[in-house]
């Protein structure tokens, strides 16, 4: 189970700073082809990736259900993650 301060870390920095960065990473200087397949690819990932993140499943988009094996196989993994980085950042 993810602890409260692990949940505040994701919550607080998915969407605000590696939400962003993936979408549009442009504005980290770092160039894309301009192809809107390409834009929607890196809007995927990001979805995947909050979707770890939160440790959810998808439900709401059938296209993405596919995806929910990928996400409870990795759950885990990220959670894990997630939790040694807050520890890092609060305990220092």
């Amino acid at each position: 189970m993810i602890s409260q301060e692990t949940r505040v870390l994701t919550v607080q920095s998915n969407p605000r700073f590696i939400s962003p960065a993936i979408v549009t990473p442009e504005t980290v200087d770092v160039s894309i082809p301009p192809d809107p397949t390409v834009r929607r690819g890196l809007m995927v990932i990001a979805k995947i990736i909050q979707n770890l993140a939160n440790n959810i499943l998808f439900g709401k988009e059938a296209h993405m259900v596919i995806l929910n094996d990928f996400l409870k196989s990795n759950i885990v993994t990220v959670t894990k993650f997630l939790s040694e980085i807050n520890v890092s950042l609060y305990h220092r």
